[in-house]
């Protein structure tokens, strides 16, 4: 932790504005920030509980089923430490929502279509782009 900075008052509070709620429940970029992240979660829940079974069909056992979908989070670990870095050097938030959404339209699209031995391609696409809007919209909403 950094050490604070000298012009820094230790013994003052933080002061904060009080501002309506209504005013608040108004704001056209925390609903679509909010609307994001719904949709965020929703795939991310419906795509860990769909791709196991899209697997099966496709002739896995649910044994390596389960170990394919878990590839996701696997890849999603470093991209939820390094996204945020690469963020905050390009400075921009949107390409950091906007293009994973797009990835993961593609990759959900795509992955009914190919065969069993090709299917951990879009399973890391979808891992990375998941987790990387997921800790954008976190970041932003703060």
């Amino acid at each position: 932790m950094r050490e604070p900075t000298p012009n820094n008052s230790q013994g003052e509070p933080a002061k904060m504005e009080h501002i309506p709620f209504r005013r608040i429940i108004q704001n056209r970029h925390l609903w679509t920030l909010i609307i994001l992240f719904l949709l965020t979660e929703f795939f991310f829940y419906t795509w860990t509980g769909w791709v196991p079974a899209l697997l099966m069909l496709k002739g896995a056992t649910a044994e390596s089923a389960g170990l394919l979908t878990s590839i996701a989070m696997w890849v999603a670990i470093p991209g939820c430490l390094l996204m945020p870095h690469i963020s905050n050097k390009v400075g921009l938030r949107k390409p950091f929502i906007w293009g994973p959404a797009l990835i993961l339209a593609l990759a959900a699209w795509i992955i009914r279509d190919l065969p069993l031995s090709m299917v951990w391609l879009p399973l890391v696409l979808c891992g990375v782009s998941d987790l990387t809007r997921y800790i954008t919209l976190l970041a932003v909403l703060v």
